[in-house]
């Protein structure tokens, strides 16, 4: 059936644009969710990353097994230098 020729049914519109409205809050939760817990496992892994060369690991050693930019490790490095 042609759309111009279709009668308009609100109850069914606003059925639909309340389910898209639902499934968008959905996927903003879940995108925050990951947000949230990418950044907990970043920071965990700069622990380690710091905890690594405390105990002189060489910065290769710890961009091996953290897999942390080697930019980061040398701030990270620097930063345990200062103290």
């Amino acid at each position: 059936m042609n759309m111009l020729t279709a009668e308009y049914n609100y109850e069914k519109d606003m059925a639909v644009q309340r389910q898209e409205a639902a499934e968008l809050a959905t996927r903003n939760v879940i995108q925050k969710v990951e947000m949230a817990a990418n950044k907990a496992a970043t920071q965990k892994e700069m622990e380690i990353a710091k905890k690594m060369l405390d105990k002189g690991l060489q910065i290769n050693d710890v961009f091996l097994y953290t897999g942390i930019p080697m930019d980061r490790i040398i701030e990270i490095q620097k930063s345990i230098k200062k103290r």
